[in-house]
């Protein structure tokens, strides 16, 4: 059962509660991925296996208050808000509409177990032929909750 309004509100961890979801926020930090040469000067390897978790893609996170993406590329984003799912619940996050209207496209659509608590991180992928530009504290994602038929834990290695 997708929950509504008068759940979300219960939740307490910010954000804008719509009818049936919750948008997050940027909050002005990202990631971009590492150069082709900085890939190949920390793996010799000229084919990577993108599914090794050993291979780390990104750069670290930095800060700013507006973050221009130039056309063609993709970033990482993160939440303002710290996201916390009650444990007989999941969320899935999703594009909010705004920032996909304007080719800024959310890559694939997350999902949250029961028991997380952390800022949600995102792919956001410049689908416009020019460059464009976010500010912190933009809407840019929503978290869409559902109740599970029994209580989880989170136990991955995104948690916070």
């Amino acid at each position: 059962m997708i929950r509504t309004e008068k759940f979300l509100r219960t939740l307490q961890f910010g954000g804008n509660v719509q009818t049936a979801s919750i948008d997050l926020h940027w909050s002005g930090d990202y990631r971009v991925p590492k150069s082709p040469s900085e890939m190949m000067r920390d793996y010799s390897d000229k084919v990577l296996n993108v599914f090794d978790p050993a291979i780390e893609f990104w750069r670290e996170f930095e800060n700013i208050d507006a973050l221009v993406i130039p056309p063609g590329s993709i970033r990482l984003l993160r939440s303002a808000e710290v996201v916390q799912i009650p444990q007989d619940h999941g969320a899935i996050l999703m594009s909010r509409s705004t920032p996909g209207r304007r080719g800024l496209l959310h890559v694939h659509t997350g999902w949250f177990e029961g028991g997380f608590n952390g800022h949600a991180t995102w792919e956001v992928f410049n689908g416009m032929p020019f460059a464009v530009v976010i500010p912190r504290g933009q809407a840019m994602v929503q978290l869409v909750f559902a109740e599970a038929d029994t209580a989880t834990q989170y136990a991955g290695r995104y948690q916070e």
